[in-house]
């Protein structure tokens, strides 16, 4: 039987209304005796599902859509003290298991699945969120973006850390550009672009998410990308070579390959690292001449 192909133009989703304003819901985890009244929006690029609470001095809670496995119908909470509690807050005798849901998404790496369980205020609610996260976090596009759109991606996530006064820590900064603690090449970019760095009452650096521009996060990413140094050099230190020659051997190259670009869950015995023969035939057959 002769079979036929399917042509589908992919096309980037627009999250509704109700998510860009955001959906109030009572979140809680396994174990907790309490829930928290949090407020759910998705960003306008549809990248990124964020949880704000009633304090605007803490970050918001946020969830990269792609690892988002789906959200699923949940179940009335089954511990006494935290039922009542829901009770208690939302004015009713007994709760509507129409309204509760089940967010699950991976965490660590891809296999540990993590549960965090929401209650909408009505029903109508949790099923414009059910229907239209799983709508966003299954879009096929959303895994096939471009370098730019990924690097647009980061400086959405990075704006999206910021508090409920828009103030972004410089510590967020560094975490998200893999900067070390020690370093003072982001504090003197924030200067040297004008940026003013704030502190808190605590002491903590922060700046205004207001004025950290995508064009400043661009030119951010130059500056530290110019005093990284040469890729070889930077290869070299991570694997802890201390070859001081241009140019990787096929045993350093070999080290690389099972230190670097090795899937670490990966069984030895059924998939054993690349022996330094297999590295020199890869070098050999991509490497060119030189």
């Amino acid at each position: 039987m002769a079979g036929h192909i399917v042509v589908k133009r992919l096309e980037k989703q627009t999250p509704p209304e109700r998510l860009l304003k955001g959906i109030d819901f009572w979140k809680w985890e396994e174990g907790d005796t309490i829930a928290h009244k949090m407020c759910f929006k998705v960003d306008s690029e549809g990248y990124f599902l964020s949880a704000t609470g009633d304090d605007p001095s803490k970050s918001a809670l946020v969830w990269d859509l792609v690892v988002v496995s789906d959200v699923r119908a949940g179940k009335v909470p089954k511990d006494g003290k935290l039922h009542d509690s829901l009770c208690t807050s939302l004015g009713i005798s007994e709760l509507s298991e129409d309204c509760c849901l089940c967010l699950v998404y991976k965490m660590d790496g891809i296999t540990k699945l993590h549960f965090t369980y929401l209650m909408a205020l009505d029903t109508e609610s949790a099923q414009i969120f059910k229907t239209s996260i799983n709508k966003l976090a299954h879009h096929l596009l959303d895994y096939q973006l471009s370098v730019h759109t990924y690097m647009r991606k980061h400086y959405v996530r990075m704006c999206l850390e910021s508090n409920g006064h828009g103030q972004l820590p410089v510590k967020v900064v560094r975490k998200l550009m893999m900067v070390p603690k020690t370093s003072k090449d982001i504090l003197n970019y924030f200067e040297s672009a004008k940026t003013n760095v704030k502190e808190k009452d605590d002491g903590t650096p922060y700046i205004d998410v207001s004025e950290f521009t995508e064009e400043i996060y661009m030119n951010l990413i130059d500056t530290l990308l110019q005093n990284r140094g040469p890729d070889l050099d930077v290869l070299k230190k991570e694997c802890k070579i201390k070859a001081r020659k241009q140019y990787i051997d096929a045993k350093e190259f070999a080290t690389v390959l099972n230190t670097q670009q090795r899937d670490p869950r990966l069984n030895d015995i059924l998939h054993p690292r690349l022996t330094n023969e297999q590295a020199m035939a890869l070098m050999d057959k991509y490497g060119g001449e030189k």
